[in-house]
């Protein structure tokens, strides 16, 4: 299956909450809790990040890049969906 790009699509604002479903989340706790914070990237990025100014000057404001690191995706663990070993 071909997926979207992640954080082309992050940049204008459209957030993929599948990438953040990993298949051994079983719980409704935990799903829920992935949910919250699904929705606290999308507000984050609809209200603070400027895909156009991005794109003009090929740079991720710092402002941003701490953004993404304070919402905790810095130590996010990729996918298993996403790996090319299995």
């Amino acid at each position: 299956m071909k997926r979207e790009p992640f954080v082309k699509n992050l940049f204008i604002g459209k957030f993929d909450k599948q990438m953040l479903i990993y298949p051994e989340v079983l719980d409704d706790k935990r799903l829920s809790e992935l949910e919250s914070m699904a929705s606290s990237v999308q507000k984050f990025v609809e209200d603070k990040v400027n895909s156009i100014e991005i794109d003009r000057k090929k740079k991720i404001p710092d402002e941003v890049l701490e953004g993404f690191k304070s919402l905790g995706l810095f130590g996010l663990p990729p996918s298993r969906s996403l790996s090319r070993t299995k």
